[in-house]
This record gives structure tokens, sequence and C-alpha cells, in this order.
């Protein structure tokens, strides 16, 4: 395997999350900085060296509400 994609999320009751889609590699931090460094630690952990995927996808998640359709909501509800 030559590349690994993962997901990060930022979650308020948690910190910070990684996990790589298809395979069981998952770790959290309080930190986004810190989890960057996190994700080398797991991929070794998981990995032996000489399988350990050279380039690492990373893609940020957030869950924001959106005004406009928060607007359309209450404007529903009203």
């Amino acid at each position: 395997m030559t590349e690994i994609h993962c997901v990060f999320e930022e979650s308020p009751e948690r910190g910070s999350t990684i996990c790589a889609v298809e395979m069981a590699i998952f770790t959290e931090e309080d930190d986004t900085q810190d989890l960057r460094w996190r994700v080398g630690d797991a991929l070794h952990c998981h990995f032996d060296g000489a399988n350990t995927p050279r380039l690492t996808h990373s893609h940020f998640t957030r869950d924001e509400p959106i005004a406009a359709v928060k607007r359309l909501i209450d404007k529903w509800l009203g």
C-alpha cells in the first residue's frame, strides 16, 4: 500500500479525531495540530516498517450550521 485516506473531525466533546477510510486506524487528541503528529504514530503501530504508506491524504470535516438554512427553518417554525 502506498497511500491511505484519513478523515479528520473536530468534536466539541472529544477534541479532534482521525479515522482511516476502510481501515481500523483511529486516534484522537485535544488539539488538531497534535493530532497531525499522532497520525504517523497510528500508522506506525498499524503497519510494520516496510508496509507503512508513504502518502497520507487528509480530509478535514466540520459540522457547522448554515445560517441560511437556519433562517429558513426558523421561518417555517416561526
